[in-house]
């Protein structure tokens, strides 16, 4: 399994900041605790392809990045894990059906990990959408999460969502995106 992992600088952490009005939940089921975890998120994937990615020209709840000289849309969708935790390949990834969600209108996805210093990010692939709506399983909210490995026993979904295996991610390496879309 290939990710990229970022070792989060000072620099990103104050840009991430800067990224959003954090007063602003967008339906958020965490609360808005997870808004810098995603901000991180899209700052680390737009950094690891700087002169292929850029932000769009207006903000967008439709999606976060834009692929430069295409008009293909790029939303990053980014969990908090525990510090000492190593994304593995029979982890899972998520994408809600609560607010925007899954209806969002991007033609990617990347999903992140951030650990909860914020010290580190791992990049851990890239999914079209049709294609993640169609290979991915659904969970209704309360089902108990069976998905590859469980590392807490018994524990339910918050929110309905649709849900993937690392493993059935995409590579794209910073250096062949332009040829993935």
């Amino acid at each position: 399994m290939a990710f990229i992992k970022v070792n989060i600088t000072e620099d990103q952490r104050k840009r991430a900041s800067a990224l959003y009005d954090f007063d602003v939940l967008n339906q958020s089921f965490t609360k808005g605790a997870g808004n810098m975890t995603g901000a991180l998120g899209e700052i680390i994937t737009k950094d690891v392809w700087s002169d292929k990615l850029r932000f769009p020209n207006k903000p967008s709840y439709e999606y976060d990045l834009e692929i430069i000289n295409s008009n293909v849309k790029v939303d990053v969708k980014s969990k908090r894990i525990s510090n000492h935790v190593v994304p593995r390949a029979d982890f899972k990834v998520s994408v809600s059906t609560n607010g925007k969600g899954i209806t969002q209108e991007c033609d990617w996805y990347v999903f992140c990990f951030i650990t909860k210093d914020e010290s580190t990010g791992y990049i851990l692939g890239w999914c079209k959408k049709d294609r993640y709506l169609k290979e991915s399983i659904f969970k209704n909210k309360g089902d108990i999460d069976d998905i590859g490995i469980v590392l807490n026993k018994g524990w339910k979904f918050f929110n309905a969502g649709y849900h993937m295996l690392i493993k059935d991610l995409d590579y794209i390496s910073p250096t062949t995106l332009q040829e993935s879309y």
